[in-house]
């Protein structure tokens, strides 16, 4: 089953032996856009909660992932006790300092050391995992935004969109998220013709051959009602 990439089945498996330090391995092969697909956060978080502590403390990463799973799955507590326990653990530090940056950007709003963590995140990554470095851009550019610094958001965002390839999920999620900040930092610039432009865009990237490519098209389709609103073209808002 994993050569064949059907990783949940691989575990299923790995489960019924039971052969936990397999589970374990084979999770900490799971991409961290993973947390993001429908369900993906919700079946890490049964699969580690049956990990003897043992095993899973063998590998940092799954830690790290199931921290990302916990704040997804909206369980801020538990994502800074799986934390506490790689705190040292410098294979995982940029895991560890997005996930932070998250928290204390939700949890405090203390958004200029939810940026310092993001900024630490990304320069410890080094490329290594880049859906990993463009989640850290994507936080630098959020809390510049949070900080009233629209031109360094713009800046960050444009970074993240550069660094951006391939036609995965998770690229395209990524890709769209940007979009949709970068639609919002030109509202609160005031400059509307460019948010309708890239909302427009947005809406092009989530769409091919007619077809719906992410759910994400009606973030786009929000936003644009927005920018018809600020107009107030209200019909076309409402449409």
């Amino acid at each position: 089953f994993e050569s064949q990439g059907l990783l949940e089945e691989a575990v299923s498996h790995a489960f019924q032996i039971p052969d936990y330090d397999e589970v374990a391995r084979l999770l900490s092969t799971i991409p961290i856009h993973y947390l993001f697909e429908d369900g993906g956060s919700l079946k890490i978080q049964q699969w580690v909660e049956r990990l003897p502590r043992v095993n899973l403390l063998s590998y940092p990463y799954v830690v790290a992932l199931m921290a990302g799973a916990s704040i997804v799955n909206g369980n801020a507590r538990a994502a800074y006790e799986y934390l506490a326990m790689i705190e040292t653990d410098e294979s995982v530090r940029p895991n560890t300092d997005l996930m932070r940056s998250i928290l204390v950007r939700n949890e405090s709003a203390d958004h200029r050391q939810a940026l310092r963590l993001a900024q630490k995140s990304l320069s410890a990554n080094d490329g290594a995992d880049k859906t990993l470095a463009n989640m850290a851009r994507g936080q630098i550019a959020v809390n510049y935004y949070r900080l009233g610094q629209l031109e360094d958001t713009d800046e960050a965002i444009i970074e993240m969109r550069q660094a951006i390839r391939g036609s995965d999920s998770a690229s395209l999620t990524m890709h769209l998220q940007a979009i949709e900040l970068q639609g919002i930092n030109a509202v609160a610039q005031g400059n509307l013709h460019r948010a309708e432009r890239l909302c427009h865009e947005g809406i092009a990237l989530a769409t091919r051959d007619g077809q719906i490519r992410s759910p994400l098209i009606g973030v786009m389709y929000t936003g644009l009602g927005n920018v018809y609103y600020q107009w107030n073209d209200l019909d076309q808002a409402d449409a």
